[in-house]
């Protein structure tokens, strides 16, 4: 399988530093938001390099995703917990980790973990 070829030191920064930064009037350019930014990228990843139970589940979902990426039946694999999401119902909603299209073009969504935060 090839890769979708990406930035994400350039486009998953400005994403998240758009996503830190929500109704905020000011620039992007603004000395402020920039270290706001910064100080709560240093506390989450912080706080998420000291859970274990986090860095088990991205160290299961990178496996996973290295197994599916290497099976022979599978045309497509996209991650789909990562981004915004939005819906309409009053139902809370599970995202899940991965959209898998396989040879014959049946897709099916990987089971979202039982501790994912719920919408």
């Amino acid at each position: 399988m090839k890769k979708v070829g990406r930035e994400p030191q350039k486009l998953e920064t400005l994403n998240l530093f758009s996503m830190l930064q929500p109704g905020k009037e000011g620039s992007l350019n603004d000395p402020a938001s920039r270290q706001s930014f910064l100080a709560q990228v240093d506390s989450g990843l912080t706080n998420a390099l000291s859970s274990e139970s986090t860095l088990h589940g991205i160290r299961v979902q990178t496996m996973f995703r290295s197994l599916v990426t290497n099976l022979d039946s599978v045309q497509l694999i996209k991650e789909e917990d990562a981004g915004e999401c939005y819906y309409k119902s009053s139902d809370e909603i599970l995202i899940p980790d991965f959209r898998i299209v396989t040879d014959k073009g049946d897709p099916f969504l990987s089971r979202p973990r039982t501790t994912s935060p719920k919408i």
